[in-house]
């Protein structure tokens, strides 16, 4: 039994592996879209507990109806993607029937994907001890690499931070960059972001929840953001952008 859950487990992190590389494909290659995807602990749990869970259930509910056809578990593993986000989505179903069938296919897409591939390795692969090292291994530590250093690509990059002043410039950046902002507790503060990149490419900005925790965040008409700090310490903001070139600045200022 043990074997057969490590086996499982192997191919499982394949697979989700997989999923990120069709993450990237299908995203126009935004390393930030991917890598957030990689690091969502929901979707750990679903390629790791739920998947193996799953497939011993398809595996011991087709032995005793004596089903072995290749398409009748792919049609299984393919309802088993779609079921988890139907389950866990089922509150939005009270607001907007329609707006639920969209969050559910669009969430099971790289889940079905990636679990019909688990199958596939499964039904392929003669699993033995020395490939559960060579497939498991590998792929985990290439997810816990992702999923660690949040890797980008910086060509022509350069950022400095002066008294109250973030600025980077790059030639080339696909991913997502950090920014700290020093406040102090009782203090407002107007933040503005300066976007400046060629060819209007995807682009945006991203706020760690910590922010919401230390203050009261606003956005204001004119786009800037008010911030009242409740305690003393910095902010955490990301931008991220996707093949993007030019120039983005940070400023914050006392209220």
């Amino acid at each position: 039994m043990t074997f057969n859950i490590l086996s499982r487990l192997s191919i499982a992190l394949a697979a989700f592996l997989f999923t990120y590389i069709a993450n990237l494909l299908f995203s126009d290659m935004s390393l930030q879209a991917a890598n957030d995807y990689l690091s969502n602990p929901l979707h750990w749990i679903v390629f790791t507990f739920y998947l193996i869970g799953v497939s011993f259930l398809i595996d011991w509910i087709f032995r005793k109806i004596n089903e072995t056809s290749t398409w009748s578990y792919v049609s299984a593993y393919t309802l088993a993607g779609i079921v988890i986000w139907a389950v866990l989505f089922i509150t939005v179903l009270f607001d907007s029937f329609s707006w639920y069938f969209f969050v559910v296919i669009y969430s099971s897409i790289y889940t079905v994907l990636g679990f019909i591939v688990f199958y596939l390795f499964l039904k392929v692969f003669r699993m033995n001890v020395k490939k559960i090292l060579m497939i498991g291994i590998p792929s985990l530590i290439a997810i816990l690499f992702i999923v660690f250093t949040n890797p980008a690509i910086k060509s022509g990059f350069s950022s400095t931070y002066e008294a109250n002043t973030y600025h980077a410039e790059f030639d080339n950046f696909n991913g997502e960059e950090p920014v700290w902002i020093p406040v102090e507790e009782g203090q407002e503060y107007e933040i503005t972001i300066d976007w400046k990149v060629k060819n209007d490419a995807q682009h945006g900005l991203r706020v760690s929840p910590e922010v919401h925790d230390m203050g009261e965040l606003a956005i204001e008409e004119n786009e800037s953001i008010s911030y009242e700090a409740a305690e003393t310490g910095e902010l955490l903001f990301f931008f991220h952008g996707v093949n993007i070139e030019g120039e983005v600045t940070f400023t914050w200022e006392e209220i």
